[in-house]
């Protein structure tokens, strides 16, 4: 395997479910965790070449599925998408990561900001797109 081909096997191979918002998670101990909200068009494999040059920096990442995308079940709502997104920190925040840096990338932008507003998330690392 290529390391590009060992990355996307680890990345799918961590697929969980957490508060009924399933993500990839790939954490590395003592590294930043970077909390990946991806915009509502694909899918999360549509984002690999992204999550694969952030795991190449040596970073965790949580890429979360929105309910009913991804092969995450349930319906979508903005409260439960909320709901869902605070629950994803806090379980990254429970597992010790030294920092967690939020990336919004369009539609999550919005989830992304959310979680910095209330305060959560490492506020010198910050990113929407």
């Amino acid at each position: 395997l290529t390391r590009r081909d060992s990355v996307i096997n680890e990345m799918l191979g961590a697929f969980t479910e957490i508060e009924n918002a399933l993500g990839a998670i790939a954490e590395r101990e003592g590294a930043p965790v970077v909390l990946f909200f991806p915009g509502n068009a694909g899918t999360l494999a549509d984002r690999v070449p992204t999550l694969t040059r952030l795991l190449d920096m040596g970073l965790g990442v949580t890429a979360v599925a929105y309910r009913g995308s991804s092969g995450s079940t349930g319906v979508p709502s903005e409260a439960q998408l909320i709901a869902d997104a605070l629950a994803v920190a806090e379980a990254i925040s429970a597992g010790g990561a030294s920092a967690l840096i939020l990336f919004g990338e369009s539609f999550g932008s919005a989830l992304a900001v959310q979680l910095a507003a209330a305060g959560i998330g490492d506020d010198r690392f910050f990113l929407v797109v």
